[in-house]
């Protein structure tokens, strides 16, 4: 009769122990699966990210190569390379206009002679529709002694992007030529378009992205 009494004592200790060891299971289960959708759900947003960001650097890039051609255009053009010696009204009204700012989508147009003097300068707000003198923080570069200006003769492009207070700066900067690429070069021609939140806005509605 004693062996029935052992059998029903033991029945529930056996029954806490599974219950303590099928709990430890799943709670080593859970952290398990845990820490695995945890690393593939870090993993996927990490790739997402990255392609993100590529993308964001391709459109950046394509903005850049459309204003260098710009600058290209306008800087070897007979136009520009009289206008820089002689001032002439008639390119002025014809070229620097607020529209023109505008169409390009400026927000700073810069003519420097080979002197280094400054024949046209001026920035734009694109929310004010405003035309400002240029940040003081950009006349270092555009100077004979800054890195925006031209000496020689040459085909290629200055680009950069400047940390200025007014916000990043994307600038493009070449040598006055003839339409012919010929020289002496006559001065410099900087176009700048600020990377400030109407640009960003523009770049996340092409790509579908906050």
């Amino acid at each position: 009769e004693g062996a029935p009494v052992m059998v029903a004592a033991l029945g529930p200790k056996m029954l806490a122990l599974t219950g303590a060891v099928f709990f430890t299971l799943m709670v080593i289960l859970y952290f398990t699966i845990r820490v695995s959708l945890v690393r593939g759900f870090r993993e996927l947003e990490e790739a997402d990210v990255r392609v993100n960001v590529e993308r964001i650097l391709s459109l950046m890039d394509g903005d850049k190569r459309a204003m260098e051609l710009i600058t290209a255009d306008w800087a070897s053009w007979d136009d520009t390379y009289e206008y820089i010696v002689d001032h002439n009204e008639r390119y002025a009204v014809s070229n620097l206009t607020p529209p023109v700012f505008e169409e390009l989508r400026l927000n700073i147009l810069v003519f420097v002679d080979s002197s280094g003097a400054i024949v046209f300068g001026h920035s734009y707000n694109s929310q004010t529709k405003e035309v400002k003198d240029l940040p003081p923080a950009l006349l270092p570069y555009i100077s004979p002694s800054g890195s925006l200006f031209w000496r020689v003769v040459t085909r290629d492009s200055i680009t950069a992007l400047l940390d200025l207070p007014e916000g990043p700066l994307m600038v493009v900067s070449r040598p006055i030529l003839t339409s012919a690429y010929e020289g002496p070069v006559r001065g410099s021609l900087i176009m700048g378009r600020y990377i400030n939140k109407l640009e960003t806005d523009r770049m996340a509605s092409i790509l579908h992205l906050a």
